[in-house]
């Protein structure tokens, strides 16, 4: 599935067909919200709202308390991938929210 095929489905069912793709991608609700593959088309949307949400910084919150060593793998791996792909909106997006856990 890619997002050409996703913008034909009505709003909801885009947002329940992206949240299947990933699931089916990574196997549990965890592994979702911890995905590293940044450079997915579908991972700013992978919980079914955008990265810009309250929701979505409510999740990953939770997600950095619930799971530190895990976050910080991920938080990792967002800004090796980061560093070497050109500035996009998308990145500079990813970039601010994970912000705090680039600083060294």
């Amino acid at each position: 599935m890619n997002l050409k095929e996703v913008k034909n489905y009505s709003m909801t069912n885009k947002s329940q067909a992206i949240k299947k793709n990933c699931r089916d991608c990574n196997g549990s609700p965890k592994e979702v919200t911890l995905c590293p593959t940044i450079l997915c088309e579908f991972w700013p949307h992978r919980f079914g709202y955008s990265i810009r949400s309250k929701q979505f910084r409510q999740r990953m919150a939770l997600a950095k308390k619930n799971y530190l060593e895990e976050y910080k793998e991920v938080a990792k791996l967002v800004r090796e991938t980061l560093l070497e792909q050109p500035s996009t909106p998308k990145n500079t997006q990813i970039r601010m929210f994970f912000e705090e856990d680039f600083e060294d």
